[in-house]
């Protein structure tokens, strides 16, 4: 599935009809999220809008069905597995708080490094002159976690096709 598409599934349950069960699933992943199913019959209808997946962060999200019986609010997993989010390749790229995080610092050190400040704010918190190191560590810390995030996106090698463009003779 791409983020910002729409996705919808029917479920036929045999034995958790829509007449006397609800099902709602929840998603875990980079996020967490969760949907509610429709009822058409005795199936079950699961839509997910692009509002909903646009802003998901793109990767492998665990998922779980539960039907709850209405009459006794008994509730029994009945799906489970994976499904891969991947990146909206033509939706425009925004930069994640993690990158954010990492510019915010390098621009702080760079600041307080040519000292024409002695001291500058970054997410609220001030630093000084000769709090550089402890900024030099935040940051390093920040550019692994940027580096986790950004290969959780990758998509996985087994699912690659390679492609050769060759010109014509």
């Amino acid at each position: 599935m791409t983020a910002g598409d729409t996705l919808t599934v029917t479920l036929t349950e045999s034995s958790y009809p829509a007449s006397t069960h609800s099902l709602s699933f929840a998603f875990a992943g980079p996020v967490t999220f969760s949907a509610i199913t429709t009822e058409s019959g005795d199936d079950y209808i699961l839509t997910l809008l692009p509002a909903a997946t646009a802003d998901r962060t793109p990767g492998v999200y665990q998922y779980q069905g539960r039907a709850i019986k209405t009459s006794d609010g008994t509730a029994t997993v009945i799906l489970s597995g994976t499904i891969r989010l991947l990146p909206n390749l033509f939706a425009t790229a925004t930069v994640s708080v993690k990158a954010q995080l990492v510019a915010n610092l390098e621009a702080a050190i760079n600041s307080l490094a040519t000292k024409t400040r002695q001291s500058i704010s970054v997410n609220g918190k001030n630093y000084t002159l000769v709090d550089i190191s402890a900024l030099h560590a935040l940051l390093l810390i920040a550019r692994r976690e940027l580096r986790l995030e950004k290969a959780s996106q990758r998509p996985n090698k087994s699912n690659l096709i390679r492609v050769t463009f060759a010109t014509p003779n």
